[in-house]
């Protein structure tokens, strides 16, 4: 049963955990497989997402003195449970036990180095991650340690991501995972992690094509390997790449997806995808939806949570305030989050919070703060000339601060060039209002047909209304009509990846065939059909079959 359990761990913990859990019971403590089978089922339980059980049976076993062969793995697993839970300080505070203990080896006190270095990075301090991934780095490589290598290279790569380097960051991540795929010991999170952060620069970069391939080869590994917690954050890095490339109902599913893991597992760093949930909301449905589902994050900060990107937040805050027309409140937020994310070095969340900040500061008649916000911007997107959307958010954020049409034109050809749909949408409308300022009518209406366009194809009702208020405001005036948008209910409601899903269960798949079909995630495909289910009013599968086989006799939705 222990072999068996020792095979299993590194493809099903979860299976592995049960057979563990047996051999605790049969073997007890004065068994010499006792001390072993009560490690591996905290190890197991950790690995299969039972983040919370895990951590606590090894808080107990390495209080009870644990031989010193099962110390440091208990070790270094509870302070990873604690870094994937969100609880930074206490992770720290198990790491110094873990070094001080001299019983380790070269190659573990490596493993300790890179993961206190991915500690650093996600407190906040990039200059002692860096530092720290270094030495992980270098004592890696004497041991010829392949996985405490690809860990360093990763958090290198986290590191120059966070300070806009992204070239630099590419570099590091790819390495991290051409060491991930070579090495051959069986790690339970083998690979998932380091695709997914080159997931992340990648999108960042604008290649989302790339993205979205890294990010399900993450999303394969981290199912291969039964790791919910690995398939949480697959489901979130497939959210992010869906949300800025405009797949606003993928991106949804995604979230859900999350939401519903980290509601399984107990993991933290919840407030990253309640914020883009929030994102969401606001330009579809306004602030008062939005600041509803940007609520629990909130709380979660209060707590003492984390938050992964700081402007993620920080802009469905001010995107609620701003819209509720507390535009002081909005720059107070977005202001603090500025100076945050400068005094750390994380310049990479300026394009995310710059234009925004750069309007808001002058409308209040603080000119320096938005110069000197443009220019930050500036030099990021200088800094990253192939990056199309970073040139666009420096474009807006200069146009925005001296109420420069022609600036905002530039930027919004520049994100034209990108993936970035809302964005473009919003530049779009931050145009046609600075030249129906100055008279310049034709040019305004062209491009407030484009945002309008776009906020169509994403379902951005309110963000379109709103975007007509500020052109009425500006002196243009367009007609009642604008492009066509998807209804909100009925078969005609469903996105693209909807319908097929629909098509899908009509033929009667399961949902984990269906996700097969797809290349998707089988709790991707379970959201999907959740949402198909409220658009068209079915309320179960069989009426869901029956009204697409309707559908089906004389609609185009199914081909």
């Amino acid at each position: 049963m222990a072999a068996a359990a020792r095979t299993l761990a590194t493809r099903d913990p979860a299976g592995a955990a049960e057979l563990w859990s047996r051999l605790v019971t049969l073997a007890g403590l004065e068994d010499p497989l006792g001390p072993e089978a009560q490690a591996s089922l905290a190890l197991c339980l950790l690995a299969s997402g039972q983040v919370t059980e895990g951590a606590d049976l090894c808080r107990t076993l390495l209080t009870g003195g644990t031989p010193p062969a099962e110390e440091w793995s208990l070790r270094s697993a509870l302070i990873q449970s604690l870094l994937v839970q969100g609880r930074l300080q206490d992770a720290m505070s198990q790491m110094e036990q873990a070094v001080a203990s001299e019983t380790l080896s070269e190659a573990e006190r490596g493993q300790l180095v890179a993961w206190s270095a991915q500690l650093h990075f996600f407190d906040g301090d990039l200059a002692g991650a860096e530092a720290l991934a270094g030495d992980a780095e270098v004592m890696a490589t004497r041991t010829a340690d392949g996985p405490t290598l690809a860990r360093a290279q990763l958090t290198l790569a986290q590191v120059a991501s966070s300070r806009a380097q992204l070239g630099r960051a590419m570099d590091h991540a790819a390495r991290a995972v051409a060491l991930s795929e070579s090495d051959p010991s069986p790690e339970l999170y083998r690979g998932y992690a380091h695709r997914l952060a080159y997931a992340l620069v990648l999108a960042d970069a604008d290649d989302v094509q790339a993205a979205a391939v890294l990010a399900a080869g993450g999303r394969v590994a981290a199912e291969s390997t039964g790791s919910p917690t690995g398939l949480l954050f697959a489901h979130l890095a497939e959210a992010y790449i869906a949300f800025f490339a405009g797949r606003w109902d993928d991106a949804t599913a995604e979230l859900d997806a999350a939401g519903r893991l980290a509601e399984e597992t107990g993991t933290g760093w919840q407030t990253a995808f309640i914020s883009l949930e929030s994102l969401i909301a606001l330009h579809r449905c306004g602030p008062r939806a939005a600041a509803k589902a940007l609520a629990p994050a909130l709380t979660l900060l209060d707590a003492g949570g984390r938050e992964y990107r700081v402007g993620w937040v920080a802009q469905a805050r001010a995107g609620c305030l701003a819209g509720n027309a507390d535009s002081g409140r909005a720059l107070e937020v977005l202001e603090q989050a500025w100076e945050t994310c400068a005094d750390a070095g994380m310049a990479t969340e300026y394009r995310t919070i710059g234009p925004d900040l750069a309007s808001l500061a002058a409308a209040s008649g603080d000119k320096a703060l938005a110069d000197r916000v443009a220019a930050a911007v500036q030099g990021v997107a200088d800094a990253n000339p192939g990056v199309a959307s970073l040139r666009g958010a420096a474009g807006r954020a200069r146009g925005l601060a001296d109420a420069d049409p022609d600036c905002l034109l530039d930027a919004v050809q520049a994100y034209r060039e990108s993936p970035r749909r809302a964005e473009q949408a919003t530049t779009a409308s931050d145009a046609a209002a600075a030249l129906a300022k100055v008279g310049r009518t034709d040019e305004a209406g062209a491009v407030a047909g484009e945002a309008l366009g776009i906020w169509s194809e994403l379902g951005a009702d309110w963000s379109a209304s709103r975007a007509r208020a500020s052109w009425r405001r500006a002196g243009l005036r367009l007609g009642t009509r604008g492009p066509r948008r998807r209804p909100a209910s009925g078969w005609e409601a469903l996105s693209d990846a909807e319908s097929k899903v629909a098509a899908l269960v009509a033929r009667r798949l399961s949902n984990g065939e269906i996700a097969e079909e797809l290349f998707v995630s089988k709790r991707t495909v379970e959201s999907h059909v959740a949402h198909i289910l409220a658009k068209v009013g079915a309320s179960s599968r069989a009426e869901l079959i029956a009204g697409a086989s309707r559908q089906s006799r004389g609609s185009t939705i199914y081909g």
